[in-house]
């Protein structure tokens, strides 16, 4: 089935293009704050996706050891130039070349879907998970398959209402195992959440991302620091 070598279907719809807005973001960017606008007129970027709808190079033509990294929009890096991203640091930091199969809006189930077809084939030196929100899920229809969180009201109330703590932490783990199993370096996962505290808006010092709905350069840098700092 094709479905496990696809990033979401609206990012596939994009592969093999260079563009400039994702998602509402040329929406919400005009709405935010003068000084968010400012600094963002100044440090254009576009988003870049290969022909399987990943924002990284088409997986045949890296030449040297690859870190992949497994992950939702903060790990695809939205709002920001992916050499901004944490992930994309990192790998500079450890002379890696990037392969990055985050997906925005992706679970734990996008993560343990993609890892399990694309890990054995790109033979990554070093695989790290960016954890996602826990209720996050991904379901497979006749249509393709589709992610479901937060931003859908009808499954935010589901979430709720049935998938408890317990629930979570198993599909945690069973993900988490399925990962482990088809990469054949060492997985590194980790909760971002955990890592660098504070808002995406403003008011906690910090520009967020373009989008004004991820985290900012300064958060990301963070991240970053601390991953490597763990590594090490």
């Amino acid at each position: 089935m094709h479905y496990k070598l696809y990033s979401k279907d609206d990012l596939v719809e994009k592969a093999n293009t260079t563009f400039t807005w994702i998602y509402k973001e040329k929406e919400d960017f005009y709405k935010l704050s003068s000084k968010h606008i400012e600094f963002w007129q100044t440090r254009w970027f576009q988003y870049t996706l290969n022909s399987y709808g990943f924002r990284c190079n088409d997986f045949s033509t890296y030449n040297k050891p690859t870190l992949a990294v497994l992950g939702c929009s903060h790990t695809f890096g939205t709002g920001l130039p992916i050499e901004k991203t944490w992930c994309w640091i990192v790998a500079q930091n450890l002379g890696l070349q990037l392969v990055n199969l985050g997906v925005p809006g992706g679970g734990l189930d996008t993560c343990s879907r993609v890892a399990k077809f694309w890990l054995p084939k790109i033979q990554p030196q070093i695989t790290i998970v960016q954890i996602p929100e826990l209720f996050r899920r991904e379901f497979l229809t006749e249509q393709g398959f589709s992610l479901k969180g937060v931003w859908d009201e009808s499954f935010a109330n589901f979430g709720i209402d049935n998938l408890n703590e317990p629930e979570n932490n198993f599909n945690y783990e069973k993900n988490l195992d399925l990962i482990r199993y088809h990469s054949p370096c060492t997985v590194i996962p980790f909760n971002c959440h955990e890592i660098v505290l504070g808002t995406f808006l403003e008011q906690d010092g910090y520009l967020p991302a373009r989008d004004g709905r991820h985290w900012g350069i300064e958060r990301h840098n963070l991240l970053a620091e601390q991953i490597l700092s763990n590594l090490k």
